[in-house]
């Protein structure tokens, strides 16, 4: 990530006039400000870990911006693209820093200039219901909302056959299946998740064919977040997710799950709840501007599959 810093549009420093304090931007480093990013998460309350952002900026048009006020980190702002749509994934900025907009205002600025510069033809974010009102002055429209689930550990009895999980060998059926589902192929996405330590996949075949998938990522207070669940056969996923219950009864689950689709029914029949923190703040908005598309957007998308 440290490579793309040079190529930022915003001039750096960016100084915000008439400011409290003065507010820089500059491009983000996960090495070097990684630290204060988990801080910001943390005060959140969002489950999200280094790996999440190490994915999201391996991406071939990925950017990142933190604020700094007075030289102390205060926001950050981090993006990727699939092909030609930017992914709009965190922007942050600490509360005491919201009644004043400036810090906001400045992000933001720089972040239309790095997405302009990269000339995407799309934009996508999901944000909270604070957040969101801000996306819809400048055009943005709501296409779906996203809940996120959580069951706590059950500690029942393990299953007697072990969960196998996939590796590089499978990553031809993964993007394949993904690419279905999804709407583009992903190669870079899920070879970089494969490649992850905190990342597991497992996957569901039938006669040589895999039929359904599902990304397990490691988020905070030892979370397992269900992500990606591809298969066009919602039955053949549930069956899938009943293994992966079954195989590890001492995982605390979590999902971005479709809000009110087939599969928050089978998370909300199976222990699965709103978490305390979320509930004031969601569902998360699916906000799109730009060419239209279909990328992510399909009925059998069951889960937030963008970060």
């Amino acid at each position: 990530m440290n490579s793309k810093a040079s190529a930022l549009a915003c001039p750096l420093p960016s100084a915000a006039p008439g400011s409290a304090g003065e507010i820089t931007i500059e491009a983000l480093s996960l090495d070097q400000h990684w630290a204060a990013l988990e801080h910001l998460l943390k005060i959140e309350e969002w489950p999200f870990i280094r790996a999440d952002l190490e994915v999201s900026h391996a991406q071939d048009r990925a950017f990142g911006l933190v604020a700094r006020r007075n030289g102390e980190i205060k926001g950050f702002f981090t993006a990727h693209n699939f092909d030609d749509i930017v992914y709009l994934d965190l922007m942050v900025v600490e509360k005491s820093e919201r009644t004043n907009v400036a810090m906001a205002a400045e992000l933001w600025r720089c972040a239309r200039q790095e997405i302009a510069k990269h000339g995407f033809r799309a934009q996508v974010a999901h944000c909270t219901n604070d957040s969101a009102p801000l996306l819809r002055l400048f055009g943005f429209t709501t296409s779906s909302s996203f809940t996120l689930v959580r069951r706590e550990v059950l500690g029942a009895q393990r299953h007697a056959a072990p969960l196998a999980f996939l590796d590089h060998t499978a990553l031809a059926d993964l993007v394949e299946l993904d690419a279905q589902v999804f709407g583009v192929r992903r190669e870079s996405w899920i070879s970089h998740l494969l490649g992850q330590p905190s990342t597991r996949f497992v996957g569901r075949y039938e006669a040589g064919h895999l039929t359904a998938s599902v990304c397990l990522r490691t988020r905070r207070d030892n979370s397992l977040c269900i992500d990606a669940a591809n298969s066009h056969d919602f039955q053949a996923l549930v069956g899938l997710l009943d293994t992966v219950f079954a195989g590890l009864p001492d995982s605390r689950f979590e999902c971005f799950v479709k809000t009110d689709s087939a599969l928050h029914q089978y998370f909300l029949g199976n222990g699965f709840v709103v978490p305390e923190f979320f509930t004031p703040i969601g569902p998360l908005d699916e906000l799109r501007l730009g060419a239209e598309h279909q990328v992510g957007s399909a009925a059998n998308v069951y889960a937030l599959a963008w970060l």
